[in-house]
C-alpha cells in the first residue's frame, strides 16, 4: 500500500505541467460553454432539470468516452514517448502495481473533472442570474448521485482504455476506439 501511494504520487508528479493536467478542466468547460450559449441563443425561460441534464448528456454520450480515451493515452504516452516503460519496469516494482498506480491517477483525474463540470455548470447558472435568468430552483440536481454514477460507469471504459493506450505506442487506437 505504502508503494502504491508512492507511485500514484510519482505518476502525478509527471503530470503536473502536462496536456493531460489541463484536459481535466478543458474538456467540462468546452462542454458547459457550449450548453451555455445554446441557453443564450434560445431567449426561452431556462428548465433547469433540463439546463443539468443537457450538461450531464454531452458529458457522458460524447465527451466522456473521448475524454477517458484522450486521459490514459496521455498518461501512457509518455512512457512511449520517452522510452521510459523498460526503465521504470526495471525498479523494484511489478508491472500490476505500476498499471494500477497509473489507474488510480486517472480514476482521480476522472473525479475531478466531473467535479468541475458541475462547478463549471453552477458558475454558468450564476452567470445566467447575473444577466436576468430567473436562478429560482437551479441547483434542485442531485450532484452526489449523478457524481457516483458517473465514477462507477467509467470504471469499464477506463480500464479497457487504460489497456489500450498501455499497449499501443500511439494515440490513434485509444481515441477509435472510444468512438466505436
Amino acid at each position: 500500500c505504502d508503494m502504491l501511494i508512492r507511485l500514484l504520487r510519482i505518476e502525478f508528479l509527471k503530470t503536473r505541467r502536462s496536456l493531460a493536467l489541463l484536459m481535466v478542466f478543458v474538456c467540462p468547460l468546452v462542454v458547459v460553454l457550449l450548453n451555455f450559449l445554446i441557453q443564450m441563443k434560445s431567449k426561452r425561460t431556462v428548465n433547469w432539470d433540463m439546463y443539468w441534464m443537457g450538461q450531464t448528456a454531452v458529458w457522458t454520450y460524447f465527451m466522456y468516452p473521448l475524454y477517458i480515451a484522450l486521459l490514459t493515452a496521455l498518461l501512457n504516452g509518455n512512457e512511449h514517448r520517452n522510452g521510459t516503460w523498460r526503465v521504470m519496469l526495471t525498479l523494484p516494482i511489478s508491472s500490476a502495481q505500476l498499471y494500477i498506480a497509473k489507474f488510480l491517477l486517472a480514476w482521480l483525474l476522472l473525479l475531478v473533472s466531473n467535479i468541475a463540470l458541475f462547478i463549471f455548470s453552477a458558475v454558468s447558472i450564476q452567470v445566467l442570474g447575473a444577466i436576468g435568468v430567473d436562478t429560482v430552483g437551479a441547483y434542485h440536481y442531485a450532484f452526489a448521485t449523478s457524481l457516483w454514477a458517473l465514477m462507477v460507469s467509467a470504471l469499464p471504459i477506463l480500464v479497457v482504455q487504460h489497456w489500450v493506450s498501455w499497449h499501443v505506442p500511439n494515440i490513434v487506437a485509444p481515441l477509435t476506439l472510444s468512438v466505436i
